[in-house]
């Protein structure tokens, strides 16, 4: 079964792939009738073998009620969100586990797992370590992830989205899994438990010895984390009456404040009272961190100051501390080598969210 056909991409590498087996039946569905018709035409204009049959479905996939259980559904689900007043959004969350989720890659992915002896969809990467996707991945790990490959940004042409294609092996319970990086070119086997270690708030794909010797120096989960979304370019100037910090601000160290002429920005008193980040303005007893980097470091808020969504605000849990140390720790680089494997060497979802801040751990030995 291929849930989102499509123009039908995949299918002449299946037909290929099976070329073998004594007879394949192919159920390919899409909700769009126009573009089953163009696949119907794309079909007609190639010999078919002997051994294949290809059934079309004009439908829904996720309310679509299916007969059959299949050996294997392969595909490139769509990756969009709906909006909370889609009328289908209800339906989709009422039968699936995951109902947080607003992304219908996760109910096509759980209703794959649902219908299918093995299942190999190509999905974001950020299935990974979102907070959005918890649940989903919960349900993986009850299965045999049989492997990942980590596409990056390479996975589609011109498409800046990191993507992996997850097999899954819904007959089999947790073993061996093998990640293939395209690429870094290489390719390791992992145990599944070792990955999806319930001591880390995500799946850690490429953990190795490295990183369980950082993380036993470090005391985590001791951060919470803000992060502004309403400061938009328009609401900034080049003066204002508050300064207002973004990445670049913070220098390589995390030991001050830099200025840049032509970056730096400010924003009126009046537009930032309206803003939940107002809250910090004062505040000089919080952190903050750049967002999108592999180069972490954490410098103390100065007040009178707020900050856009390219920095994120770092504040300490209750009985934690934390001294000079232990805060420029954060800019080594054994830490940053740390880091990038806490982050599965993503690309494009590097904001520090409500998991990742979880590894803003504090140094031990100080």
């Amino acid at each position: 079964l291929e849930p989102s056909v499509g123009t039908g991409n995949f299918v002449p590498f299946i037909i290929k792939k099976y070329a073998a087996v004594k007879s394949i039946i192919i159920d390919v569905v899409d909700i769009d009738p126009d573009v089953i018709s163009v696949l119907k035409y794309i079909i007609s204009k190639f010999r078919l073998p002997a051994n294949v049959t290809i059934n079309f479905i004009t439908d829904d996939f996720l309310l679509h009620k299916f007969n059959e259980r299949y050996d294997l559904v392969i595909g490139n689900p769509p990756f969009n969100k709906l909006g909370s007043n889609n009328k289908s959004l209800k339906l989709y969350r009422a039968q699936a586990v995951n109902s947080d989720t607003t992304n219908t890659f996760s109910f096509f992915l759980e209703k794959a797992v649902q219908i299918s002896d093995y299942v190999s969809l190509i999905v974001p990467k950020f299935l990974l370590n979102t907070p959005e996707f918890r649940k989903t991945r919960e349900i993986l790990e009850r299965k045999h992830i049989d492997s990942i490959i980590d596409f990056g940004e390479n996975g589609f042409k011109g498409v800046l989205v990191e993507t992996v294609c997850v097999n899954i092996n819904t007959l089999e319970s947790a073993a061996k899994t093998t990640i293939h990086s395209m690429t870094e070119q290489v390719t390791i086997i992992q145990k599944q438990s070792y990955i999806t270690d319930p001591a880390f708030p995500y799946w850690l794909i490429y953990r190795n010895d490295f990183f369980d010797k950082i993380a036993k120096r470090l005391t985590f989960d001791v951060f919470t984390v803000f992060r502004d979304r309403q400061i938009t370019n328009k609401l900034l100037s080049a003066q204002g009456d508050i300064r207002v910090v973004k990445s670049r601000n913070i220098n390589d160290s995390g030991t001050q404040i830099v200025n840049i002429e032509g970056y730096d920005s400010y924003i009126s008193a009046d537009n930032a009272r309206q803003l939940s980040v107002y809250a910090y303005y004062e505040t000089d007893n919080v952190y903050l961190t750049p967002n999108m980097t592999y180069k972490p470091r954490l410098i103390k808020k100065p007040p009178y100051v707020l900050v856009n969504g390219s920095v994120a605000i770092l504040t300490l849990k209750d009985g934690y501390t934390i001294n000079e140390t232990q805060r420029g720790y954060f800019s080594t680089d054994e830490y940053r080598a740390f880091y990038k494997i806490a982050r599965n060497y993503q690309t494009r979802s590097l904001n520090v969210d409500s998991n990742s801040v979880f590894f803003f751990g504090l140094l031990k030995e100080v």
